[in-house]
């Protein structure tokens, strides 16, 4: 039997009592059940999908293996129940197309318009072939460039290949960049090594990220986390001439990389501030280009061979 509060909003002041709502909780059931089934919903698939990926992550040690459970419980909960509630609140709108809300207007755009339907299959479609190329296709993410490792762990293991670099080991100047006589030495290649794990430059789909053109149009398989990794990591070679000069022929096209070169880190460490903020521009621009591209070939396409 639904239950009706107004007998105990009636004894509350008169301009409290305008802002509070008297329907009763079957109404409140009624009106908001697709988003109160999504959001619980989808704070348990969160909760145990983050938590379960914690506990069988690997960590060795048991304090921190709780306490990265908890974390990502906390953390899975808070936004599968978000994406749950929107999930359902999408889902009553659909069902209820004469809605004339602001988000009922919204959503009626996103499902019915080409170009809003092109540009989410584009930033879907590029971070699933990301996800692919960098971590593979089982849900463990033990394949891929990657293979099975973190961009914080690689990182780390750049870190002690950079700390490995002595300016010894440099070829002499009289040698050119490009000539045979100047290969990388041990150190340099696991420096290389390492950052073509990180940005899955060994891979066609990882080089074609590296072209600015192809990049602004969106394409882009590099995680924007990998890049500034590395920076971070080859900053301390960026202070010496030597190390300049390494930079150069670690990350250039030379020592057998031919057509492998990753210029847009090159410049966000030889270019200064100035580099930097280009690198970090182009992942927004990749994103935007990500968003008009989808939108023109989806639209392109819904003309040519009609819905």
């Amino acid at each position: 039997m639904p239950i009706d509060f107004s007998s105990l909003t009636s004894k509350l002041p008169k301009g409290l009592t305008d802002r509070i709502p008297t329907a009763t909780l079957s109404k409140y059931w009624d009106n908001y059940k697709p988003q109160i089934i999504g959001g619980l919903s989808g704070a348990g698939i969160g909760a145990a999908g983050l938590g379960g990926a914690a506990a069988l992550s690997g960590e060795e040690d048991p304090e921190v293996k709780s306490q990265n459970v908890k974390r990502n419980l906390l953390l899975g909960a808070a936004l599968g129940g978000l994406g749950g509630t929107a999930a359902g609140a999408g889902y009553k709108m659909y069902k209820e197309p004469d809605s004339t809300s602001a988000l009922g207007r919204l959503f009626r755009f996103g499902t019915n318009s080409n170009m809003a339907q092109g540009a989410a299959a584009g930033a879907i479609g590029n971070n699933v072939a990301r996800r692919v190329v960098n971590q593979g296709l089982g849900w463990k993410g033990t394949g891929g460039t990657l293979a099975g490792k973190s961009i914080d762990q690689l990182k780390d293991v750049l870190d002690s290949h950079v700390k490995n670099f002595q300016p010894s080991g440099v070829a002499p100047a009289a040698a050119t960049l490009g000539s045979a006589a100047a290969p990388m030495d041990a150190v340099e290649k696991n420096i290389r090594n390492t950052i073509e794990r990180m940005t899955a430059n060994k891979s066609t789909l990882g080089r074609l990220s590296q072209n600015s053109v192809v990049r602004g149009l969106g394409f882009n398989m590099i995680d924007p986390n990998a890049e500034h990794r590395i920076v971070e990591a080859l900053h301390p070679l960026a202070g010496t001439p030597e190390g300049r000069t390494a930079i150069q022929r670690i990350l250039g096209s030379q020592g057998g990389t031919s057509g492998r070169a990753m210029p847009l880190i090159e410049k966000a460490l030889l270019g200064g501030s100035a580099g930097e903020e280009a690198l970090r521009r182009s992942h927004a621009l990749s994103a935007l280009g990500r968003v008009g591209s989808g939108a023109a070939l989806w639209t392109g396409l819904r003309g040519i061979f009609g819905d």
